[in-house]
């Protein structure tokens, strides 16, 4: 008899073989740059994992979102190797099929042609991706790869998506108040707004209608605009480096496979959420799950009560020694 199990997510009774990847394992596992024949079989049980379920759409977009980043994930790897004969001298052991080898897309088993493809997806910007993804996912729409590496595809769901509603979401009190319970209190808010504020409490805040050249200092809490995320984090370091803020907890999307994202986690404590978020609407209430995994990085010296305020919310991960 085969051993069942009963899947959470979808209250179907499955087999072990059957069991679902969650998205936030993949973010996790992507997160630490493994081998690309490793990100490969993830990959490839992804791939099944969607032929078994594609039934059912939104489990479907679930795998097939881990499925499509593990493939960015792979394009990127395969595009930082040189072009000449297929070769690299630089790729860290990390990389390699075998220690001490310098792999080629034979040994990788990809032809150019896949290489190409996989390229070309990891080269979509992380923004575009996410929008269309998150579009998908609202309609109950499957996903297809080939609208992402198809601009008229592409333009077809970013339209769906930018003529609904917007809505502004927030950060959930519970975040802010394990916030709060690390940096003491909150001496800014750099990218705010009157009703985040209601929770948030900031000494000092600024929203989008304040010049950028505003200074920060003290204990900062940081949730950036997602779209340009990577500028609010590069201003952050800079400010803590520089002595300008003491302490700070950053709030953003995961986003493995690019190099800003890499970089945070390996300088600075993060906590990888094992959940999706439930960001606030400006009425108080709890909105719908985030469409992509958080990363929550802390900026200061209390390491141990960072772990203790966010521990149990995900993977904790120390910086690189």
């Amino acid at each position: 008899m085969i051993d069942t199990t009963i899947d959470n997510d979808t209250g179907m009774i499955v087999s072990d073989d059957h069991a679902l990847v969650p998205l936030s394992e993949v973010e996790a596992f992507l997160a630490v740059r493994p081998p690309v024949d490793a990100a490969k079989e993830l990959r490839d049980r992804l791939a099944a994992l969607c032929t078994y379920y594609q039934g059912r759409v939104d489990v479907y977009n679930e795998l097939y979102e881990g499925q499509l980043r593990t493939e960015r994930y792979i394009g990127q790897v395969l595009s930082e190797m040189p072009k000449a004969n297929g070769r690299r001298t630089d790729l860290e052991p990390s990389n390699t099929v075998l220690l001490g080898s310098v792999p080629t897309l034979d040994d990788l088993g990809f032809t150019k042609i896949q290489s190409s493809r996989l390229q070309q997806l990891a080269s979509v910007s992380e923004e575009r991706f996410n929008k269309y993804i998150e579009a998908k996912k609202e309609a109950t729409e499957r996903i297809v790869k080939a609208d992402l590496l198809d601009p008229r595809g592409m333009s077809q769901a970013m339209e769906t998506l930018t003529s609904r509603e917007t809505v502004d979401w927030y950060t959930p009190p519970d975040i802010i108040e394990r916030a709060r319970s690390v940096l003491g209190t909150i001496d800014l808010d750099p990218a705010s707004s009157d009703t985040a504020q209601q929770w948030i409490r900031a000494t000092t805040y600024y929203t989008a209608e304040t010049p950028a050249a505003q200074p920060w200092a003290g204990r900062v809490w940081l949730n950036p605009p997602f779209d340009d995320t990577p500028t609010w984090v590069d201003r952050l370091d800079s400010e803590y480096i520089n002595g300008g803020v003491d302490a700070a907890i950053l709030l953003v999307n995961s986003a493995p496979g690019y190099i800003w994202w890499e970089n945070l986690w390996r300088r600075r404590p993060v906590c990888m959420l094992r959940d999706r978020l439930c960001f606030w609407t400006p009425g108080g209430v709890e909105g719908g799950q985030a469409k992509k995994g958080t990363t929550i990085a802390y900026y200061g010296e209390d390491i141990q009560f960072f772990t203790e305020a966010f521990g149990d919310l995900g993977r904790i991960l120390l910086p690189d020694d």
